[in-house]
């Protein structure tokens, strides 16, 4: 959490930053990301030297299926999967725009959802 998965060197905590100066990797070639998370979310990135194998996976002509599990601090209502299904607004910024501060809002695309309710006490 609170790393961005980009490889802009002017970003501050990029994922690159965070192998290098954290973990110490140095390597010998451009890494990229394949795919990203939000800042404040957590899985799996993965990195490749290969910039090619990024764009195979994830340009939309290729059509591949993105699964997503999420866990949620609340219980979700009927309403709440309706609005993920249709497509919500979000705010993102492009590369070009970040350096203007300019952010742009977006409807994700609708989507499949399937919802496992799975209840956890806490004490």
């Amino acid at each position: 959490r609170g790393i961005v998965c980009t490889t802009d060197p002017d970003i501050p905590n990029n994922i690159i930053d965070e192998i290098t100066i954290n973990h110490g990797y140095n390597p010998k070639h451009r890494v990229y990301t394949v795919g990203r998370l939000d800042k404040e979310s957590s899985g799996l990135i993965l990195l490749t030297s290969d910039g090619r194998l990024p764009n195979s996976i994830l340009r939309s002509e290729h059509a591949h299926t993105k699964v997503y599990r999420v866990r949620v601090d609340h219980q979700l209502e009927e309403r709440d999967l309706d609005k993920l299904r249709r497509g919500v607004m979000i705010m993102t910024m492009s590369a070009q725009d970040r350096k203007r501060g300019k952010a742009l809002r977006a409807r994700t695309k609708p989507c499949d959802v399937e919802y496992e309710h799975v209840y956890v006490e806490r004490y």
